[in-house]
């Protein structure tokens, strides 16, 4: 039989009754104290007490009592051993009780040194182990704590079997807070568990869930720590081990170390499984498939299959190995390798992908350099500074934007800037400057490739290859036997740095000086060196600017520009197919090679083998006719007019004064 007092609104005292009373011969009460500060004993028999609101004074009596808060509209915090207080349990007081139930809230709850049944009730409940042999349940939260860091020795707490040391028997838990002591802690079979070991040689066993296992902290809080055993079982599982030499296994399932309390850099190698520095000094990992680092610079290597990689702060060195692996820098300068690679590989840091090799399948975020492999790769940085090392092979390194550190390294390495939507002016292993050249530093290259828009690339004493790309680029390949590639647009080959003659033409033999074994294609234009250069054009208009020396130009067919430069320069149409026509006074040119042709700083005229007609201008002249019947007119200045085969004539239809000639002598005057 059961008896059943309710209190008021107001300051009530009520007692139940003890086992034999007429009334109530078994002598359970079950006593609600309502509103208001409540006086409230159970006597004998297994009572229900239940304050209240008001700071109540409760005494259970003899017999099995609960104290419940089950109707509390917040959270409680209650100790079963000690004063109380929170919600409806604030400032209450309590005896006699062994057994104690929970709100619907998130509660602290704790027994006494005796056996207690304690419930946590919904919400995320915190249950302490007290000393007897308690039943303890955390009730229907999904985030209920079981701690036992009070606990004065080793605890074992097995979530599957319910059981923990001391004959406590256990449910509804789903993190497990160990003792300073060498605990061993296993999770829930099926549900995600959280084990913390703290101090001690703590032995963690992960159950099929995602379980989150902590050798020496919790909750942000790193205690002196031990050499822990953590095994992940199945799930995908997060284990940080802390201190002290941990053995860690993930299990089945994809599976984090984490090393983020560390507060030094930490080395760590999932295909061997050894770790070193900081928090990883002495761990052994087995099964271990991602990897979170300190907030320093750390080393993270992978293994063959798929690996997660989180640097964290600091700058880190980031290893995949081979599988499709996510990679992510976090803060600071971050680099990932691919020294290791069987094969080469290709990465964009823009598009934060990978392919071939070791980085077939690889994602890549925050990070900020990159090393390739032995062979041929590919790599391209993003619009920040980047540091690209393309290590051996035939690499072609592209920074894109920002003030970038590109570094070829063994073999013939190409940098790229065809993706830069301002012209560049580069030097290979020198200065650098426009569009994404700005701020650039090369180092290790033997090859250039220019942008859309009008560059001017120069390569160095050993054999270049230029590629202009589109627009109207200058391309000087200084010494060594050299591949000019100018690409769609009006392009030029210049040789102005040459110490020596050069003999070129357009896309055709090239010799001499800088010239020496080069090869253009698609080249319109030539500059040539401050000596005594030949430059040859080709069918199209041609610029031929021959600088300083005494230069000889052919433009061939199109309407070319034959720009002599200091020194006596001479034009020659030796080659055309028709006689020509020209006046180095007027500037007017017509038939064969000459038709469209303009000159500057010519002095000298060579004609074809057909019928010219050639007039010099006010200085002195050699107009050679060649073959054919031609007109030569020095005009002003000592001029030499040599006729060539053919029937030819000197004129000098324009001279101001009359004019003495001898044929024979060959001599004129007047």
């Amino acid at each position: 039989m059961t008896q059943t007092l309710n209190g008021t609104a107001g300051n009530d005292i009520l007692t139940g009754t003890d086992p034999g009373n007429p009334a109530n011969p078994d002598g359970i009460d079950i006593i609600n104290g309502g509103a208001g500060n409540d006086t409230l004993s159970g006597l004998g028999g297994n009572d229900i007490i239940q304050g209240g609101a008001g700071a109540d004074h409760m005494n259970g009596g003899a017999g099995i009592d609960t104290l419940t808060y089950a109707n509390s509209t917040s959270a409680v915090s209650v100790a079963l051993n000690a004063n109380s207080g929170g919600g409806d349990s604030t400032g209450d007081t309590m005896s006699g009780f062994e057994n104690l139930i929970g709100s619907a809230f998130d509660d602290q709850l704790a027994g006494d040194a005796g056996v207690n049944v304690i419930s946590g009730g919904a919400g995320n409940d915190y249950i302490q182990i007290s000393g007897g042999a308690d039943t303890l349940d955390g009730g229907a939260g999904s985030a209920d704590i079981f701690d036992g860091r009070v606990w004065g020795s080793a605890l074992t707490v097995n979530l599957v079997a319910g059981t923990a040391t001391g004959g406590v028997t256990l449910s509804g838990f789903e993190t497990v807070l160990g003792t300073r002591f060498a605990d061993v802690l296993t999770a829930n079979q099926a549900v995600n568990t959280t084990l913390a070991g703290y101090n001690g040689n703590d032995t963690l066993n992960g159950g099929n869930g995602a379980d989150t296992l902590f050798g020496d902290s919790y909750a942000g809080v790193t205690v002196a720590g031990g050499a822990d055993t953590l095994n992940g079982g199945g799930g995908n599982d997060i284990l940080e081990g802390g201190q002290f030499g941990d053995v860690l296994n993930g299990g089945a399932g994809f599976d984090t170390i984490s090393y983020g309390g560390s507060s030094v850099g930490v080395t760590v190698n999932l295909a061997t499984g050894a770790a070193t520095g900081g928090e990883a000094e002495g761990d052994t990992l087995t099964s271990i498939e991602s990897v979170t680092g300190s907030n320093l610079a750390d080393v993270l290597t992978g293994d063959a299959g798929g690996n997660t990689l989180f640097g964290g702060g600091g700058g880190d060195l980031l290893d995949g190995g081979a599988g499709a692996d996510t990679l992510n820098g976090s803060f600071s300068a971050d680099t990932v390798t691919y020294a290791a690679s069987s094969a080469a590989v290709t990465v964009n840091l823009t598009s934060g992908t990978g392919a071939g090799g070791d980085a077939q399948g690889d994602v890549l975020t925050s990070i900020e350099n990159l090393i390739g492999s032995a062979f041929a790769d590919l790599l391209l940085g993003n619009a920040v500074a980047n540091t690209i090392d393309g290590g051996n092979g035939n690499d072609t390194l592209q920074g894109r934007a920002g003030a970038d550190t590109l570094t070829g390294g063994a073999g013939t390495d190409t940098a790229s800037y065809s993706a830069s939507a301002a012209a560049v002016v580069v030097t290979v292993n020198g200065a650098a400057s426009g569009g994404d050249a700005n701020g650039d530093i090369l180092s290790g290259f033997e090859n250039l490739t220019g942008s859309a828009l009008a560059d001017t690339l120069t390569g160095n004493a050993g054999a270049n290859v230029l590629d202009g790309g589109d627009g109207n680029d200058v391309l000087q390949g200084l010494g060594g036997a050299d591949t000019l590639q100018g690409g769609n647009g009006t392009d030029t080959a210049s040789y102005a740095a040459s110490a020596a003659a050069v003999v070129v033409t357009v896309n055709g033999a090239a010799s001499g000086g800088d010239a020496a074994g080069d090869t253009l294609s698609a080249i319109e234009n030539l500059i040539g060196s401050a000596l005594n250069d030949t430059l040859t054009g080709d069918a199209g208009a041609n610029i031929l600017a021959g600088g300083n020396g005494n230069d000889t130009l052919q433009g061939l067919g199109g309407a070319d520009a034959l720009q002599g430069g200091a020194g006596t320069d001479t034009a020659s149409y030796a080659a055309s197919a028709a006689g020509v026509s020209l006046s180095l006074t007027t500037g007017t040119t017509s038939g064969g090679d000459a038709a469209g042709d303009s000159f500057s700083s010519i002095e000298n005229v060579i004609g074809s083998a057909f019928a010219d007609a050639i007039d010099g201008q006010a200085g002195a002249n050699v107009l050679a006719g060649g073959d054919g019947n031609d007109t030569l007119q020095g005009l002003g200045g000592a001029d030499v007019l040599q006729g060539g085969n053919g029937s030819d004539t000197a004129s000098y239809a324009a001279s101001a004064a009359a004019v003495v000639v001898n044929l024979l002598t060959g001599t004129g005057a007047g």
